[in-house]
């Protein structure tokens, strides 16, 4: 919502891409700070400034709800998914398997002698689109309907594989 300006109509755009900007740039400080921020714990904050900017944007959705604004979902929502299914052909296009896709993060399996397109790929995909993503390299993904796990510290494939689960924000590269 931040990168593009999305807001619902009948509220002010600038005032509350602002206060979205500012709760997604502090939840980012508090997901990597050790300790506390003004007396909570960093982990806390971030964690429940996620779910606070995930209620925002589902009660644009909410008919009864002050924030309701249907196109402003659309937008969010169909442009998001877009951008995302562009990453995913341009890996897939350069022999990158992605293994799983939803609205907010990819994964793919990823070989060390894709890691160098890969980078180009990702990026240039941010500088494209002014998303960002995070990526953690997992040793084994297990996913069963919606659920699924990653686990750092068990070895499921050989050391010559590995992979990268990235997770898409709004924050500007």
């Amino acid at each position: 919502m931040v990168q593009y300006g999305i807001a619902p109509a009948h509220l002010d755009q600038k005032v509350f891409v602002k206060l979205i900007k500012w709760m997604r740039d502090t939840r980012v400080t508090a997901k990597h700070t050790k300790g506390d921020i003004d007396g909570v714990p960093a982990n806390i904050l971030a964690a429940v400034l996620k779910i606070v900017i995930n209620a925002i944007y589902g009660k644009l959705g909410f008919e009864h709800g002050d924030l309701c604004d249907r196109l402003a979902v659309l937008k969010v929502t169909i442009n998001g998914q877009l951008m995302i299914m562009m990453l995913c052909e341009e890996l897939e296009l350069n022999g990158i398997k992605v293994i799983s896709a939803n609205t907010d993060g990819i994964v793919v399996k990823l070989y060390e002698d894709k890691i160098e397109i890969f980078n180009t790929i990702t990026n240039n995909w941010k500088q494209l689109t002014g998303l960002d993503a995070d990526s953690e390299e997992y040793k084994c993904y297990i996913n069963r309907d919606i659920d699924y796990w990653c686990l750092n510290s068990v070895n499921c494939w050989n050391s010559k594989q590995l992979l990268c689960c990235m997770t898409i924000s709004s924050q500007a590269s």
